[in-house]
């Protein structure tokens, strides 16, 4: 990992006691994430929005998608990062 921040270190631990293997050091040393915020508006139509944000997910991942190589090797996957959280 190349943050030294203790952050990344609390994480670090947990993903090597949480059991999850090489998922989570790929997940904090190989990927990268585009996040967005939305207001959720009125209380009126919430659950409506909410579904629209979830269908609009493959877009997103479409829109950026990382890599489809992990070290040096093709994943298979358009977004090496998707199949990384799809091992945590």
């Amino acid at each position: 990992r190349v943050n030294p921040g203790a952050r990344y270190q609390a994480m670090e631990q947990f993903f090597r006691d949480s059991g999850t293997g090489e998922a989570g050091a790929a997940m904090m040393t190989s990927t990268a994430s585009v996040q967005v915020n939305l207001e959720a508006g009125p209380r009126a139509g919430w659950a409506d929005r909410v579904r629209l944000t979830h269908a609009l997910g493959p877009t997103m991942i479409a829109i950026a998608a990382n890599s489809p190589v992990l070290g040096g090797d093709f994943t298979g996957w358009q977004s090496t990062r998707q199949l990384v959280w799809s091992q945590l």
